[in-house]
């Protein structure tokens, strides 16, 4: 990289005796001029340097999480023998910024006959790249033919896990550290975040309340106090919890039907959709409606306390209005009236 900067003299002596430190970043595109002879390393550098420029700006924009869809639905099948796992389509980024994007709906299981089921499982994808296409060079770096890949492909695997993995979330680990690094998350379990943790945006923990989820704000402090994202090379991103064991344990259906495994709450799954200027009015009118309907449920329940449903319960320091009309009230029967002669 240093042949691409100016000679650090000219850099330094220039703007008025200035005192600069040279610097470069990790990005390098190539050029191109007539009559050069190219080599693979040359076309490759074109493609590199968009591929880095995109994971850069991806990781830095939005951090790692899920953008758009993968939902997760479960349920136990075959006598609760086998549980079965549905993903929606949708699209997630990992740890480097690398796109995952499902197309369609996949299903994958785990047989109990294998060892039990687990209490829980951790429904994760994790960012895979396969070389293919291969071709035959004409000639070799030996003088021989060869057969090279030509593509590089953007896969990803479906995985489940039985105990907590390393992987984008807003879930907190086994030591009591969110493993949701990468772009605005704290570090993982290998790391510590010096920097104080500052409560995030109410819009936002407004937001996440009124959809029925607990917000976690400690997952989005580092990118709102603009910490940024690093290359954690963490591949998977946590789409679900699945609460197995309380599917198990529910009573048996009378008929051999499907059991719905319930997802852990509050989800674990990092949210990092961009929010649209345009739908930040429709935002706060949701926030605005859902703080009107805990206000008036507060005010519910105060009245109820003061006035509760029912007959008060008297005290010798103060007879209820019930009692006194019951100790002096006189009850009569009512007089039969007499027939009067024809």
């Amino acid at each position: 990289m240093s042949n691409l900067l100016r000679d650090e003299e000219d850099i330094v002596t220039n703007g008025n005796n200035v005192p600069t430190q040279p610097g470069s970043s990790a990005l390098e595109r190539p050029y191109f001029s007539p009559g050069l002879l190219l080599e693979d390393d040359d076309l490759n550098a074109g493609v590199t340097y968009t591929r880095e420029l995109t994971r850069l700006l991806f990781r830095s924009f939005f951090g790692c999480g899920i953008v758009c869809g993968l939902g997760v639905t479960a349920k136990l099948i075959c006598n609760r023998q086998t549980l079965s796992v549905t993903v929606e389509p949708g699209l997630a980024l990992d740890g480097m910024g690398n796109p995952i994007h499902v197309r369609s709906s996949m299903e994958v299981g785990v047989d109990a006959k294998c060892g039990g089921l687990p209490a829980k499982v951790w429904v994760a994808l994790c960012y895979r790249q396969v070389d293919g296409r291969p071709k035959l060079t004409a000639c070799g770096a030996s003088g021989d033919s060869q057969t090279v890949r030509t593509r590089a492909c953007d896969c990803f695997d479906l995985k489940l896990f039985d105990t907590q993995p390393v992987a984008c979330s807003c879930a907190a680990s086994a030591s009591g550290v969110t493993g949701h690094n990468a772009g605005g998350g704290s570090e993982d379990a290998a790391g510590t975040d010096p920097e104080p943790q500052l409560a995030a945006s109410p819009l936002v923990a407004a937001a996440h309340t009124s959809r029925g989820r607990a917000p976690d704000c400690s997952c989005y402090d580092a990118h709102n106090r603009g910490s940024c994202a690093w290359d954690c090379g963490c591949n998977c991103v946590l789409l679900a919890v699945l609460k197995v064991q309380e599917a198990v344990d529910k009573p048996q259906p009378a008929k051999c039907d499907a059991t719905n495994v319930d997802l852990e709450e509050p989800s674990p799954r990092r949210l990092i959709r961009p929010v649209l200027t345009g739908s930040l009015p429709c935002l706060q009118a949701e926030i605005d409606d859902h703080k009107k309907r805990i206000t008036n449920a507060e005010k519910a329940i105060k009245e109820l306390q003061a006035h509760p449903i029912g007959p008060k319960i008297p005290t010798q320091a103060e007879p209820s209005r019930l009692a006194q009309q019951l100790a002096s009230a006189q009850v009569r029967a009512p007089e039969k009236t007499k027939p009067q002669d024809g």
